[in-house]
């Protein structure tokens, strides 16, 4: 399926003249996460490899491309994308991910973004996830999964809720639907990470690839999350 095409001619954040969402000073400005935990993305000191959480307890994925931080302009570009339906802000962040650190699947891999209950998306009208997936899959050449990962069982929002909470909130709330994944490669996308709670729980319902790793706009390093 082909990424919905997004109007172009200036730049979102600063309105100059530019062929894609952003502009090329902008998309240099903007808060990059420096080198981190390969499990979770959180900056670490150099030389290490992952943070202590990943260690006691390793994330169910061997690979993980968050290229910025969840902060200004970011953020910004993250409501306007999910709350006010604005495809143009996620062109914007497409972009970033497109030209930020890119995953290295050992294979052709299938896009599964992260899915909303049937309800959630029905009255957003539209999942980031999978929008942002369309046009990752556009600039990468990469297929979305065939079948789909579901969002069986509608669970409160995950905003305000602490880590604890947010893993018992997801627990069986996903289910795959679709061909056999023995040996694939699958990456799944999002739009930010906070705990981590919602990838882990979608990365149980996918047990079984060959190889699984995440895509994700940005991280929320805040000292809570």
């Amino acid at each position: 399926m082909a990424a919905r095409r997004i109007g172009k001619g200036r730049c979102l954040l600063c309105q100059a003249p530019a062929t894609q969402a952003l502009c090329r000073p902008c998309v240099a400005g903007l808060p990059g996460l420096e080198a981190g935990c390969a499990g979770c993305a959180i900056p670490l000191a150099a030389g290490a490899a992952l943070c202590g959480r990943c260690l006691q307890r390793p994330p169910p994925w061997t690979s993980a491309a968050i290229p910025l931080r969840y902060a200004f302009p970011i953020d910004r570009l993250v409501l306007r994308f999910k709350y006010q339906g604005s495809l143009v802000a996620g062109a914007a962040l497409a972009q970033a991910m497109l030209r930020g650190p890119q995953p290295h699947p050992p294979s052709r891999p299938w896009l599964i973004p992260v899915p909303l209950h049937w309800t959630r998306e029905r009255w957003r009208g539209f999942n980031q996830a999978r929008e942002l997936a369309l046009l990752l899959s556009a600039g990468k050449s990469w297929p979305l999964a065939p079948g789909g990962l579901l969002r069986t069982r509608r669970t409160p929002a995950q905003a305000g809720l602490g880590r604890q909470q947010r893993q018992r909130n997801l627990r069986q709330a996903f289910q795959w639907h679709g061909p056999e994944l023995t040996g694939r490669s699958l990456l799944l996308v999002d739009d930010v990470m906070t705990t981590g709670a919602t990838l882990r729980a979608c990365a149980k319902a996918l047990a079984g690839a060959g190889w699984l790793g995440i895509w994700v706009t940005a991280r929320a390093l805040d000292s809570n999350r």
